[in-house]
């Protein structure tokens, strides 16, 4: 608390003046004259020295409401993506909403619980979701976070009133399809030559859609059977960032197959023939889940639910600190939401199912090249010898 607090005379208002231990004094004007009593005035005094204590920065520092600080926020946040800003801005949007134009620092904990107790109750997105789901309530809770976290920086509040509310992802079970590779197989027969391009991308190298539909030519390392998923727009976010992924032995005949057979050229003529899948701006959800449900599956989405099956596959076989670098995400997302315990899998844990995979193909591979190696040495020095 303040060492000393008083009203004194400011022309016809009274004025509040604190003074702190450190001895630096503050004032503030409480109100007219004419409306209030000195007494009533030392009363006011009182009630804003006791904010001052608790919140300094609030009590002094000049107000902004919510829809000036959506301004200020949108204008500012030059560091972001504009995808995740205008998600944010969507947030803002609902604050502003919900709240009026309410000042920045006059929002508290109580506001932020009532605030997400609304959220649950507006309507959510499709004919199956009446209200907003739990996934979307924490993303914007998740904004919240980060806008108010910003506020505290620029010195509009002095703490975030949305910290204590629950924001992570919420638990999903992996109950998406697997998707076999002769299953896969039969899909790519039911797809035109470039949408059985863009699937392939997905399901054996792990590409989400957008990164395949950008896909150029010239990413692709033939020599080295790379493939170089680049930055778009120049900067790096949490699903855009510059890695490199092998190409499998199948996507190579299949990237070999269109490159060398000019289908894009022969089908559609009027496409960009630097990108290897040109399908930029069009729906290829729609002719890949009417493709699976012609072989007897149906996916809600095909492209996501590929890539998974790619992670899951290659986990199996490799690293997962490999894996993760392939796909672009750490470990605990690949775990959550990527990892799924495939029947192969547990055959072969039960001993029911003595075929290797992949990767313990290979250790064979080598262990019996080795031992080839070794059985040539000794045959070489048996004859050494054996010479006179």
């Amino acid at each position: 608390m303040p060492d000393e607090v008083r009203v004194q005379s400011n022309g016809a208002y009274w004025q509040a003046v604190i003074v702190d231990h450190l001895g630096r004094a503050k004032a503030k004007s409480i109100g007219r004259k004419d409306a209030m009593t000195k007494r009533q005035a030392m009363k006011a005094a009182r009630i804003w020295a006791a904010e001052h204590a608790d919140n300094p920065i609030a009590a002094t520092a000049r107000a902004i409401t919510l829809l000036q600080w959506r301004d200020r926020y949108v204008a500012t946040r030059t560091d972001i993506s504009p995808l995740t800003l205008s998600d944010h801005d969507r947030t803002l949007t609902l604050l502003s909403h919900h709240f009026g134009d309410l000042e920045v620092r006059r929002l508290g904990r109580p506001d932020a619980k009532d605030f997400r107790v609304w959220l649950e109750s507006q309507p959510g997105r499709g004919d199956g979701n009446p209200t907003m789901s739990e996934a979307t309530v924490r993303k914007h809770i998740r904004n919240c976070k980060t806008i108010f976290g910003a506020a505290v920086d620029e010195g509009w509040r002095t703490d975030n009133p949305f910290s204590k509310e629950k924001s992570s992802v919420p638990e999903t079970p992996n109950d998406w399809q697997y998707v076999d590779l002769e299953t896969f197989g039969r899909l790519l027969e039911e797809l035109p030559i470039e949408y059985r391009t863009a699937a392939a991308l997905a399901r054996l190298a792990g590409l989400r859609l957008s990164e395949a539909t950008f896909l150029r030519w010239s990413d692709i390392n033939w020599s080295d059977r790379t493939i170089t998923v680049r930055i778009r727009g120049g900067r790096a976010t949490t699903k855009q960032r510059h890695r490199t992924v092998p190409i499998a032995p199948q996507l190579h005949d299949l990237l070999t197959d269109a490159l060398l057979m000019g289908a894009f050229e022969m089908e559609t003529p009027d496409l960009d023939l630097d990108h290897v899948a040109p399908l930029a701006g069009e729906n290829l959800q729609r002719p890949l889940r009417r493709a699976a449900e012609r072989i007897g599956a149906a996916w809600a989405k095909p492209f996501h639910t590929l890539r998974k099956n790619c992670e899951t596959d290659w986990l199996a076989s490799y690293p997962v600190m490999d894996v993760c670098r392939w796909l672009g995400h750490s470990p605990a997302v690949a775990m959550r939401h990527y990892h799924q315990t495939t029947a192969s899998t547990m055959r072969r844990a039960a001993g029911l199912d003595t075929t290797p995979s992949p990767a313990e193909a290979e250790i064979n591979r080598l262990r019996a090249a080795r031992r080839r190696t070794a059985r040539r040495l000794r045959q070489l020095r048996a004859n050494q010898e054996s010479t006179p």
